[in-house]
């Protein structure tokens, strides 16, 4: 069917994406990273109906291991999160902040100047 549609013109829509992603900040660093959970895959499910998770990450600076550990409903929504090693940060942080070189630029020193 695909050819067909490439074949009339018609534009294929992307697929939907029903992943649930976490932003962190590592607290010894500072880097902010993010992840992504499968919600058919990485969760388990609980005895009292609803979900849960423990995901392990690391950053590309100080490579310390930081733990989310969240719950969910039974619908797969998130009723709680919790980060050891960092702190969870929203997705307008995360864009603004995940592209920032690895390493400050050193201060030029002013008396070098002279």
């Amino acid at each position: 069917m695909g050819f067909l549609n490439r074949l009339l013109g018609k534009k294929e829509s992307a697929p939907k994406d029903d992943g649930i992603y976490f932003y962190v900040r590592c607290a010894n660093c500072e880097r902010v990273l993010h992840t992504r959970l499968d919600p058919q895959r990485d969760l388990q499910a609980t005895d009292e109906g609803g979900f849960e998770v423990r995901k392990e990450m690391t950053d590309d600076r100080c490579f310390r291991r930081i733990v989310l550990e969240a719950s969910f409903d039974s619908k797969r929504n998130v009723v709680n999160a919790e980060v050891q090693g960092g702190k969870l940060i929203d997705r307008d942080t995360w864009e603004a902040e995940k592209n920032l070189p690895r390493r400050p630029e050193p201060e030029p020193d002013p008396a070098q100047d002279l």
